[in-house]
């Protein structure tokens, strides 16, 4: 009986260990789970987080990739715009090139021009020196004429003061005399007579100096008026060829370089950056 009890004994200890042990290792099981449990829930939380960080993440993207897509539409239009504008630069800079070219041949034609006025210019400058001479000629001898006509206008008065006082001195001689005197000779009366042809001689020469002097004075007239003429005709000429020099010297000028095709090709570049940011951005958001 006390074997049995023993043997009794041994089990219960025996079992009672295996009890203590079993519970031990639930024990350490429990622990292991529960330590197991709390980082798998504290990988739950940063997975949380991540899921929490990707969905950021994903609705930024989304937004970008939204944002991207109204850029590119965007910019597709600019480039169309661009395209029409740039199609527009080319008429225009042809209408450029034709008008480069009628300009051209307006200074082709105004170089002619200029040089046809610089002839007709030194012609009127000869003509113009060539009447100045006639003129300073005509003056000179409109004054020698106007000398002779005052001279023989004084001879004239002095001959006729002369023949005054013979007539009187003839009338003195008259009265005193009686009526029935004789006829007075040749060489008494020839004096009178001498005088008087004298006379009529002065007045001949001064009628055809005066004639000539009023002849000197129509061609001085005609000559200014000629000069007036040609110095109205030297002067047009010379506006003319001022106005022919300023349109030469505009066309000269060169026109103003196109601003054009610098800013197409920058807009061009800009455009070609933004298209390979689109597709950078594209290609990532597809990995």
């Amino acid at each position: 009986m006390k074997k049995v009890l023993l043997e009794m004994e041994d089990q219960k200890n025996s079992y009672e260990q295996k009890a203590k042990e079993s519970l031990q290792k639930v024990l350490e099981e429990k622990m292991s789970t529960e330590q197991q449990l709390q980082s798998t829930q504290r990988s739950l939380v940063l997975a949380e987080q991540k899921c929490e960080e990707w969905r950021s993440q994903y609705e930024a993207l989304k937004e970008d990739w939204r944002n991207l897509g109204t850029q590119h539409r965007e910019l597709e239009s600019q480039l169309h715009v661009l395209q029409s504008k740039l199609q527009g630069a080319d008429s225009r800079d042809l209408q450029m090139n034709q008008a480069l070219r009628l300009l051209e041949n307006e200074h082709q034609e105004l170089q002619a021009k200029i040089e046809h006025l610089q002839g007709d210019r030194d012609l009127y400058s000869s003509d113009t020196q060539h009447l100045q001479d006639q003129l300073k000629r005509s003056e000179e001898e409109k004054l020698a004429l106007v000398a002779k006509v005052q001279q023989l206008q004084s001879l004239l008065q002095n001959k006729s003061l002369q023949l005054q006082e013979q007539e009187k001195l003839l009338t003195k001689k008259d009265q005193a005399l009686p009526v029935w005197s004789p006829k007075p000779s040749h060489n008494e009366v020839e004096p009178e007579g001498t005088g008087k042809e004298k006379e009529w001689d002065f007045r001949d020469q001064l009628q055809k100096k005066t004639l000539q002097l009023q002849a000197k004075e129509k061609e001085c007239r005609e000559l200014h008026s000629e000069l007036d003429n040609l110095s109205d005709e030297y002067l047009s000429c010379l506006r003319k060829l001022q106005h022919c020099r300023e349109e030469l010297n505009q066309s000269q000028q060169s026109p103003p370089r196109r601003q054009c095709g610098r800013w197409l090709s920058m807009l061009m570049i800009m455009i070609a950056i933004a298209l390979a940011v689109f597709l950078a951005n594209k290609d990532s958001l597809m990995i």
